[in-house]
């Protein structure tokens, strides 16, 4: 025989409802406490300058106003002058800006249908590429103000194509064609010597890119 203690059920709902309080207010000073942990994160980054790469570009458009948003200067590098604007040859010669982050994403558009795919394309794909990170990378790694963070994008097709596998950062790949290697080529020159500084690195590879304003949609738009 079971002998059931001889609880009400005004006080087993009491029970409950305390529970519940004690859970919300959890939650609450949790979600407050992180809360508090983003405005001061945001308070130290606030007008901090970052550096962009490509930024005139539809992923690099959407990225500037999502920093301007939070409160970033945001600087393009860019090959001709203008207002919030460093150019190629001037980060050559004077070298790094004072920035709290570094953005490369630049590079001439592989999907351009206006373009025939010949070597000389694919030349001008290269080095827009590889080239200009080298550039970054040497200007970071020579500043005497180094930036807490340095982005490079790479490509998903690093990975050859396959139904079967599933890939993550340590899966093998780069070396089976003209993108994979490319996207090496592209990591390679992202890297900084890890024994001589402070920036974090950070390389994103990413797949095909949608958007109701531009990307692979608008260049596929023709075809149909």
């Amino acid at each position: 025989k079971v002998m059931l203690p001889n609880i009400t059920f005004l006080e087993v709902s009491g029970a409950l409802g305390l529970g519940t309080v004690l859970l919300l207010v959890y939650f609450w000073r949790k979600s407050r406490q992180e809360s508090q942990t983003d405005s001061q994160s945001q308070r130290r980054t606030m007008g901090a300058r970052v550096l962009i790469g490509g930024g005139s570009g539809f992923i690099g458009t959407t990225l500037r106003k999502m920093l301007e948003l939070r409160g970033y200067q945001v600087t393009l590098i860019s090959r001709t002058p203008g207002k919030d604007k460093i150019t190629w040859d001037e980060l050559k010669k004077t070298g790094l800006p004072e920035c709290y982050a570094v953005v490369g994403m630049q590079g001439a558009n592989i999907l351009n249908i206006f373009r025939r795919w010949t070597e000389g394309f694919k030349k001008e794909v290269w080095d827009s590429r590889v080239e200009t990170t080298k550039t970054l990378a040497q200007a970071i790694n020579e500043s005497s103000t180094p930036p807490k963070v340095w982005v490079s994008f790479s490509g998903v097709g690093y990975y050859q194509p396959s139904y079967v596998y599933d890939y993550d950062e340590d899966s093998p790949g780069g070396d089976f064609d003209y993108i994979s290697r490319l996207a090496t080529a592209w990591e390679e020159a992202a890297k900084l010597p890890v024994e001589k500084t402070s920036t974090r690195q950070v390389i994103i590879r990413p797949g095909v890119v949608l958007g109701r304003d531009g990307g692979a949609i608008k260049q596929m738009y023709f075809s149909f």
